[in-house]
This record gives structure tokens, C-alpha cells and sequence, in this order.
């Protein structure tokens, strides 16, 4: 007898699947109304969020570096190999010495918060993490800078 209930189960006629399709079809219509109300609670909830959080400007550059051939790579002399890579970190490093940062922010006037409580150590550490410096295809080097305001980005 159990052997005929399982056959009866998985052989469903025509008439019974789509009865079955129709029921579900109602239900989820039942219950639309509900599910408006919840989408449109989500969205107004996020329009809120994302018009209350602070916008963020970001500022790019992109620099073209070329290394001019010098005169000891025509001779044969090759001690000294240039590539993207080394002259990256090369530029990098110059880009985010605290020296420059702290002419930056002083001429600016960027950080006074964080310089008022912490001083200029911190102020160059969180500017150190506003600056992204990628080294692109090529010899190109891509150089950006969140701020919160777009003249301070600029």
C-alpha cells in the first residue's frame, strides 16, 4: 500500500498540477500588498541613509613617466635597469613623505580636527590613507585623493 501512495504522489494529472500552480498564484496575491509595503519601506529607508551619510569626491590624475635612454645603455653598460615597477615605488615614496604631506596640510588647512586632538603625525596618517597611488599599464601612473568636500578634492 505505500508503494501505491508514493506512485499516486509523483503522478500528478494535468488538472491537479494546475490547480496546484493557480493556488500558489493566489496565495502569492494574498500577500502582495504586504510585500509592496516592505519594498517601499526599504527604499525610503536607504534613500534616508544615503542622502545622511557625508559624500566622498574623489580626484584623479594620471602622470605619463618616460625614461629617457642614457648614454651608458648605448654603450653597453647596463648596471643600472629602470622599470615601471622601481620607479613606482620610487614615486610613491616621494608622493607620501611625511614632509610633503605636512606642506600639504598646513597650506590647505586639511585635518584641523584631527590635528587640534592628535596632531600633525596623525593628520599625515589619515592623508597617507586618502591617497591611493596604483602604478597602470605601461608607464602610467594613477594618483587620487578622497576629500568631503570637491575643492578639497580638487
Amino acid at each position: 500500500m505505500l508503494a501505491d501512495d508514493k506512485t499516486r504522489d509523483e503522478v500528478r494529472t494535468i488538472r491537479e498540477q494546475f490547480q496546484r500552480i493557480v493556488s500558489i498564484v493566489r496565495r502569492a496575491f494574498r500577500h502582495f500588498g504586504k510585500g509592496c509595503i516592505l519594498v517601499i519601506i526599504g527604499a525610503a529607508l536607504s534613500v534616508g541613509i544615503a542622502l545622511m551619510r557625508q559624500r566622498v569626491y574623489i580626484s584623479e590624475t594620471v602622470i605619463l613617466y618616460r625614461q629617457l635612454i642614457s648614454t651608458s645603455y648605448l654603450s653597453g653598460d647596463q648596471t643600472q635597469v629602470f622599470s615601471s615597477q622601481n620607479v613606482g615605488r620610487r614615486l610613491q615614496e616621494q608622493l607620501l613623505a611625511r614632509p610633503r604631506l605636512e606642506k600639504v596640510i598646513e597650506e590647505f588647512k586639511l585635518y584641523p580636527k584631527i590635528r587640534a586632538k592628535f596632531g600633525d603625525i596623525q593628520a599625515v596618517d589619515r592623508m597617507r590613507k586618502d591617497v591611493q597611488f596604483r602604478i597602470g599599464a605601461g608607464d602610467t601612473f594613477h594618483i587620487s585623493y578622497k576629500g568631503y568636500t570637491p575643492d578639497i578634492a580638487k
